[in-house]
């Protein structure tokens, strides 16, 4: 969902009152379609991950979902076609993961 045809169809989603209407009827669980599937399946994931314990026991696999999608969502969704720094990225993903203010490379001198 978050290459340029996932985030694609999730902008007809935001904009199309009937396909959204569509897409619920057809059983799909709570909240915007597409989005909601994939916080789903990126919450069964973290919590598969958390009995490998790679993921911090006490953590809510449901909303580190819904916040790395969210995340990702208004990271990618205005893009003009460019890639986003990938060691951003991780970055973002380590610290929501973990809590922390996690950074690859060391922080820029003030």
């Amino acid at each position: 969902m978050l290459d340029p045809v996932g985030l694609g169809l999730i902008s007809l989603v935001l904009t199309r009152d009937d396909l959204r209407a569509r897409l619920r009827r057809d059983g799909r669980p709570a909240g915007l379609p597409l989005l909601a599937e994939t916080t789903a399946v990126l919450a069964a994931y973290l919590t598969a991950e958390q009995g490998r314990r790679r993921v911090p026991a006490g953590a809510d696999p449901g909303t580190l979902a819904l916040t790395l999608v969210g995340t990702a969502h208004l990271i990618l969704a205005d893009r003009d076609r460019t890639t986003p720094d990938h060691t951003a990225l991780r970055d973002l993903v380590a610290a929501i993961l973990t809590g922390t203010n996690h950074r690859t490379e060391a922080p820029s001198p003030e």
